[in-house]
């Protein structure tokens, strides 16, 4: 299959930073979206070590919940080590393509579309 990949993001009109990443593992055909918690520490922090692990253990040929759960691991086990009030945290959406087909995952309130012509 042949795509076509482009990326955007926007601080809104709440925050004054973005707290959001992409990734893409082209080899595995997998991309993903990471939103950092905001009101949280550390949310841009959080995305990105998200994207970083997830690209990481996805291309080392590691499944896409085991790839999440490691993610998720790294930054609860981050957010301890840093301290403060509010753990940090992020949401995923990550979709992967094999074989003509396609598998999504999600972690929080970010989503992913399917859009058709018909």
């Amino acid at each position: 299959m042949n795509f076509k990949i482009g990326h955007s993001t926007h601080t809104g009109i709440k925050r004054d930073h973005n707290e959001d990443t992409y990734g893409v593992c082209q080899e595995k055909n997998m991309w993903l979206v990471a939103d950092g918690m905001g009101g949280h520490d550390h949310g841009e922090l959080a995305s990105a070590m998200a994207r970083d692990s997830i690209l990481h253990y996805y291309a080392q040929g590691h499944s896409i919940e085991d790839t999440i759960l490691k993610a998720n691991q790294i930054i609860i086990d981050s957010s301890y080590e840093r301290g403060g009030d509010l753990p940090m945290g992020t949401t995923i959406v990550l979709l992967s393509e094999g074989n003509k087909k396609f598998q999504a995952a999600w972690v929080g309130d970010s989503r992913i579309y399917k859009f058709s012509e018909n």
